[in-house]
């Protein structure tokens, strides 16, 4: 018979309790691969993303360190902030609005070339800022449900929009160019292309064929795409030793100078703020479209998350409207540390809930954050083919376009479906134009719609309609006799400009009848009216 002692010793109670602990914690430690295998190349595409136009591609390496430092702050403020148990995650789409707002600013700094990157910082800043405090008075005053207030057509074609140019933005950091320039320039020159454009073709194929892959390697497994990645890049690794440094050639990376210190971002910010033109830097017009475009995406995507990402332990349950003000105060924090627009992370957590890691994993993710920030990825981003950057935002922008515009075909009207894909292509041609046709498309179809249930919603006449009055017989016979001529109209619902006028047209419509004398219109089932309705029924009476 075996026995154990009732007390342990000093150093076995230590090594016992020790040995729990890492078991407990055992499968958190893989947040120290996933870090640098997925945080750097979304942080380097992103940068990418920011700084495909000519004159921000110098400024790569301060713009991945900034993005670095986003990502540690981020993952600081995640473990104190939100009902989640997660990261942070750069939108390739934030991104995208970013490189847009540059290129408008680079035209007004044309004459002052040197204070275009700390303004552009500086209005990053104050953007990601503006986005928080929205964020924040979402989630504060419970307005989310004012979603549902924007039709299945609108709200899908803003996302099915951002995949589009999101997708348009990835093609092109794959390519090196437009597609359209691409394929223009492969008509004119023909059968003698040369290498070069050969090259861009390659890099284009091979981008879509990994997005593929990665789309069927993470239905298969969770951890499929991290996996998938590994591959690619060791294979290309391999291909670059075996070459002696020939194939793949040196295009096929992104171009990285010498990298900057760990504290480029902070002098880049304290210039911003000394040289800091508002005038010049911010764009009003497309400030507010990214600020409306990114509210929708990520409020829809706060309501989706709760079924990716665990909850901490001291949560019993998840508050979408509280998630999403916790969501504004990261962004306002984020902001006023020059840092870019952030949100919930969902890929790493995914990766840890399904090899039922601790509650340690963020720690050591902060960790690999802070070394990251600290030491330049150069090696990690001269290790990646391009087309792995492109492939990995080519397959966010699919599912976007998959779900929001491909798949809605089938499940809404030919006719709805039509207006979600304009609205889907106003978005991707101009981001202000889509936002302006998509409110103006949701106020139309409000009306449109209204007007379709409102108005008369029943007629009859004096023979057909009953009273509670009593009647002599010598009453019944007259009313029988001439009350056909004396129309009622039953109206019903809020009567506006537009369902007034549907309602003023079928009243005009019985006047127009011979036989009617008198016309009774019956507001008892009308709770209200606007100013254009009173005035329509007194003109229909003058």
């Amino acid at each position: 018979m075996r026995t154990e002692p009732l007390l342990l010793g000093p150093f076995g109670g230590r090594r016992r309790g020790w040995e729990i602990f890492l078991q407990e914690h055992k499968a958190d430690w893989l947040a120290l691969l996933l870090g640098p295998a997925i945080s750097v190349p979304f942080a380097a595409c992103y940068a990418a993303l920011v700084c495909q136009e000519r004159t921000l591609q110098s400024k790569f390496p301060e713009v991945l360190q900034q993005i670095m430092w986003t990502q540690f702050a981020g993952a600081v403020l995640s473990m104190f902030i939100g009902q989640f148990v997660t990261t942070t995650n750069m939108d390739p789409l934030v991104a995208i609005l970013f490189g847009q707002l540059a290129k408008r600013a680079e035209v007004r700094f044309r004459d002052e070339p040197e204070a275009f990157f700390p303004n552009m910082i500086m209005a990053m800043s104050l953007t990601t800022l503006m986005l928080g405090l929205t964020l924040y008075a979402v989630g504060r005053f419970r307005l989310a449900f004012m979603l549902r207030f924007f039709p299945y057509t609108v709200i899908g074609g803003f996302l099915a929009g951002s995949g589009l140019l999101i997708l348009a933005e990835s093609l092109k950091l794959a390519a090196g160019t437009d597609v359209l320039t691409l394929v223009l320039a492969t008509l004119v020159r023909g059968a003698g292309a040369g290498a070069e454009l050969a090259a861009a073709w390659a890099q284009l194929a091979l981008a879509c064929v990994y997005a593929f892959l990665a789309g069927h390697a993470r239905e298969a497994h969770v951890f499929g795409t991290p996996a998938l990645l590994v591959l690619c890049v060791g294979a290309s690794v391999a291909a670059k030793v075996l070459t002696a440094g020939t194939w793949p050639p040196p295009s096929w990376f992104l171009a990285y100078p010498n990298p900057v210190e760990w504290w480029a971002p902070f002098s880049q910010l304290s210039e911003g703020i000394l040289r800091f033109q508002p005038g010049r830097s911010i764009d009003v017009d497309l400030t507010l479209s990214f600020v409306t475009i990114m509210t929708v995406s990520w409020s829809i995507n706060t309501l989706a998350i709760k079924k990716l990402v665990p909850l901490r332990r001291h949560v019993p349950r998840c508050d979408e409207q509280a998630e999403i003000q916790s969501l504004g105060v990261m962004n306002m924090s984020l902001g006023c540390l020059g840092c870019h627009a952030s949100m919930q992370s969902f890929k790493i957590p995914m990766m840890m809930r399904e090899v039922r890691a601790g509650d340690l994993w963020p720690i050591f993710n902060l960790v690999v954050s802070l070394l990251l920030f600290v030491y330049s990825p150069r090696v990690i981003v001269q290790t990646i083919p391009r087309f792995l950057f492109a492939g990995t935002v080519v397959r966010l922008a699919s599912d976007l376009i998959i779900e929001w515009l491909i798949e809605a075909r089938e499940r809404i009207a030919t006719k709805e479906w039509c207006i979600l894909a304009l609205t889907s292509l106003a978005i991707a041609l101009d981001l202000s134009l889509g936002v302006v046709f998509g409110v103006f498309m949701t106020l139309l179809l409000f009306a449109v719609e209204y007007s379709s249930i409102t108005g008369v919603v029943r007629t009859g006449s004096l023979q057909s309609a009953k009273s509670t009055v009593e009647r002599s017989d010598h009453e019944h016979r007259f009313l029988a006799k001439h009350g056909g001529s004396v129309r009622i109209l039953w109206l019903s619902g809020y009567l506006f400009f537009g369902s007034v006028t549907h309602a003023l047209d079928e009243v005009r419509q019985t006047i127009a009848d011979s036989d009617v004398v008198v016309v009774v219109l019956d507001f008892s089932l009308v709770p209200a009216m606007d100013a254009s309705g009173v005035y329509a029924v007194i003109d229909l009476v003058e």
